[in-house]
């Protein structure tokens, strides 16, 4: 009996310290999973932060680059000058091309009148045209 409450006692101890452990080891991770909290946390401001950075960073470089730009290396060598004699055809062309022009417009439009003349002179389609304007009345 003596030897049993001696291991029991051991035992007793044994679980006792285990159990202390267990508690210290439980505390531990609670504090280590708060801090993997605050970690994560921070790694997620970090980011952000870094993005943040990243972005003004490209738009500095877009803005010094624009300012590069306007300000190359152009310089005016001298003042502009309005034209002595104006650019294109002259009045005496114009003049000729649309007396051409005219001419063959004209020539055009008579040849077609004939032709209609013509074709509506003909005995056949007169005939046509009095029949159907008899039909009409």
């Amino acid at each position: 009996a003596t030897s049993a409450r001696g291991e029991y006692e051991q035992a007793k101890a044994a679980e006792d310290s285990v159990a202390k452990e267990l508690a210290v080891q439980k505390a531990l991770q609670a504090g280590i999973s708060d801090k993997q909290v605050e970690l994560n946390e921070l790694q997620r401001k970090a980011t952000a932060a870094r993005d943040i950075y990243e972005t003004v960073l490209k738009r500095s470089s877009q803005t010094s680059e624009e300012q590069s730009l306007s300000q190359s290396n152009i310089r005016v060598i001298s003042p502009a000058e309005s034209p002595v004699k104006p650019d294109g055809p002259g009045k005496k062309i114009l003049l000729v091309a649309g007396i051409i022009g005219g001419a063959l417009a004209g020539f055009f439009l008579g040849a077609a009148f004939a032709i209609l003349a013509g074709f509506f002179g003909h005995p056949v389609i007169r005939s046509y045209f009095r029949k159907s304007s008899a039909r009409a009345a």
